[in-house]
């Protein structure tokens, strides 16, 4: 292999490990954004990325969170189903409250 022959493919090789890199800290950061704006980093992600990057457990570690098994939940206002008042948590220390995420069926 020629001297220049090998110096084209270091050149190329370094390019594109700079690229996936930088792939890598773009949506690393994405992932720690609201969802809107997760979504309009993501939109332009192509597909056979998704098969190159670690995006499950980059996603696991961007929303895992600060909290420990004992700390306090952190204070948060919701409405209620039928929109007519608020409930928010601080107010409803010393009683069991119980979350559910997702489908209730």
């Amino acid at each position: 292999m020629s001297k220049p022959l090998k110096r084209s493919l270091l050149v190329l090789l370094a390019v594109v490990v700079v690229g996936y890199l930088t792939a890598l800290v773009t949506i690393a950061w994405a992932m720690r954004q609201p969802p809107e704006q997760f979504g309009q980093v993501m939109k332009h992600v192509p597909w056979p990325a998704f098969l190159a990057m670690p995006f499950e457990s980059m996603w696991i570690r961007a929303r895992a969170g600060m909290l420990q098994p004992g700390d306090p939940a952190p204070d948060f206002r919701l409405q209620t189903i039928d929109h007519k008042q608020e409930v928010q948590l601080s107010k409803m220390r010393g009683r069991p409250v119980v979350l559910v995420f997702g489908s209730y069926t």
